[in-house]
């Protein structure tokens, strides 16, 4: 995968282990008990905190009750194909997709985007990934370095 800060990237590559989920969830998907959790299978709604550093394939999936680093808005897919298109063409498909599911997902988010202290990112397929058929994009508000968000912004990701 690829961590797109929407006017950056950071390249992580992705494996087997961005398919691994260890937390505990209830009946409607909510996480309830932290654990790890790869990046292809976080979901709408996850609270997550993010390794400090290195490739990143797995984060920490956390209840948002508890203080996190992050959390999903929106899972994309981005309609491209053929070979690879490139983490830049992939960023420019994603970025208005991301802010639209990120302004609709929660009221809260339209004050919250673009706020100091707060950043609209997202996952997007390296070249292995593509090459697996993965054309998902996971877009996440996260937390500035060394702050923690305290609210749940998606509280109800099916609604």
């Amino acid at each position: 995968m690829v961590v797109v800060f929407l006017a950056g990237s950071l390249l992580a590559a992705c494996g087997a282990d961005a398919l691994v989920d260890q937390t505990v969830r209830d009946s409607q998907g909510t996480i309830v008990e932290a654990g790890s959790v790869g990046t292809t299978r976080l979901e709408v709604g996850d609270c997550f905190d993010e390794p400090s550093s290195g490739s990143i394939r797995v984060v920490a999936g956390v209840p948002c009750a508890d203080p996190h680093d992050a959390q999903v808005v929106a899972r994309l897919t981005v309609t491209a194909e053929g070979p690879w298109p490139g983490a830049d063409a992939l960023i420019e498909q994603a970025t208005p997709g991301c802010t639209e599911a990120a302004a609709s997902a929660a009221a809260a988010l339209v004050d919250v985007v673009g706020a100091p202290g707060v950043a609209l990112s997202a996952y997007v397929p390296d070249a292995p990934a593509w090459a697996d058929g993965d054309r998902s994009v996971i877009c996440w508000i996260e937390a500035a370095e060394g702050e923690t968000l305290a609210v749940d912004l998606v509280p109800d990701p099916g609604g």
